[in-house]
């Protein structure tokens, strides 16, 4: 058993053997016959050392990163994840840790990889590095495209990536192209999309839609809000003389109008004979967009004939919208399968899952995914996004306006 022999690494041990060797030669360096042979040997053990813990990629972090790097091949050691060597000098036994690569993408995010094998890979993938970077927390864990090596970001705990925009000319500066909306410093996601945001009360939802409504608003788009709660949503839209409905019947019609400006769009493409892949704005069209919240709350007002056309005018827009530039941005508290249908879930480009949501909101919104998000509390307005066009999961937090109480 591996528990009767002392648990070394080699990469330790040679460590400690060029130390003592570099103490050696600083000595030696005082007596003129053996300075040459001092001087030859302290520079390879300098050169040795900056190899080993990557100076070249870490340059000015080199120090932080090499106690960074001796700590996680001591946690690596403590958790067996090495290969049993024996040294066939006197049978010690030795460990082959895997191979540890530190890099700083910015100020405020490392990456760490990690080589995989077989044996570790799903192991590996359940470490929770935050503990050895002390103000950093792990944001999110992803493989390379051989699944042979892992790579963990972590970002600074107190970098606050959420936009404070103090005005309506702030937003439209910073969301200067009409095909992406800025979501915080670190994301964009695409504005020609259908888009999903669940989320609790008191998660920042309804915060966000707002966000989104005056984004489209400030792009000259159609935009109709529904909202069956009468929120701030609903006031905010009617402010800025955007459509507003919040009654059951007023509902359904603005929903049908938009299914029946989508049809009168496709009868314009056959008419006009668009291009091959080319879109409604391309074509000297505005963006269409229908904004429905608190979808739960909106179905329990229906009865089943009600719901079932509600669903079918939900189906093709989302399904036929895209190339006539009529989108949907749906917020509701669970995205489970009795509220909104798999099939039509699966169409949105970008969905978020904001707050302290339940494993079950989160699972359903993320599928496997959502095993990989990292257990801390979130504030309002912050969450998880997953996009169609990328493979891996990303934390955002929606801006915040400070100018909104000058519109209400």
């Amino acid at each position: 058993m591996i528990d009767n022999f002392q648990i070394v690494s080699k990469d330790k041990e040679l460590d400690k053997q060029l130390l003592m060797l570099f103490i050696l030669s600083l000595l030696l360096f005082i007596i003129p016959f053996f300075r040459l042979i001092a001087f030859v040997v302290f520079v390879s053990i300098i050169v040795y050392f900056l190899y080993r813990f990557d100076f070249m990629k870490t340059k000015k972090d080199f120090f932080r990163f090499m106690i960074y790097k001796i700590k996680l091949e001591r946690e690596l050691i403590d958790a067996r994840f090495y290969v049993k060597l024996r040294s066939k000098k006197d049978g010690q036994i030795f460990v082959r840790l895997p191979k540890i690569e530190i890099l700083r993408k910015s100020d405020f995010v490392i990456i760490v990889k990690i080589n995989s094998s077989i044996d570790n890979f799903e192991k590996l993938e359940k470490l929770d590095l935050s503990p050895i970077f002390q103000g950093f927390r792990q944001m999110m864990v992803s493989n390379t495209e051989e699944r042979n090596q892992l790579i963990f970001k972590l970002e600074r705990i107190d970098f606050d990536r959420q936009l404070k925009i103090r005005s309506i000319d702030e937003l439209n500066k910073i969301n200067w192209r009409s095909d992406k909306i800025v979501i915080d410093r670190l994301t964009s996601i695409n504005a020609f999309a259908h888009l999903l945001l669940t989320g609790q009360t008191g998660s920042g939802k309804t915060y966000g839609l707002l966000y989104l409504l005056l984004f489209y608003k400030m792009k000259n788009s159609d935009v109709s809000v529904c909202d069956p709660k009468l929120s701030d949503l609903a006031d905010l839209s009617k402010k800025i003389g955007c459509r507003s409905a919040t009654f059951k019947v007023e509902i359904m019609e603005e929903i049908k109008q938009t299914f029946l400006e989508m049809e009168r769009r496709k009868q314009q493409r056959q008419e006009e004979n668009w291009s091959i892949s080319s879109v409604a704005t391309q074509n000297g069209l505005n963006l269409k967009i229908l904004i429905i919240d608190e979808f739960t709350s909106l179905q329990l007002k229906m009865d089943k004939k009600e719901l079932a056309e509600l669903l079918n005018y939900l189906y093709q827009i989302i399904l036929e919208g895209r190339a006539l530039g009529v989108f949907v941005v749906l917020g509701l508290q669970q995205a489970n399968a009795t509220v909104l249908p798999t099939a039509l879930r699966e169409q949105f480009s970008s969905i978020f899952v904001l707050g302290n949501s339940g494993e079950q909101t989160k699972n359903v919104a993320f599928q496997e995914k959502a095993q990989k998000i990292p257990e801390f509390p979130l504030k309002t307005g912050e969450g998880w996004c997953l996009n169609s066009s990328e493979i891996d999961l990303r934390f955002v937090r929606f801006p915040h306006l400070l100018f909104l109480n000058e519109l209400k």
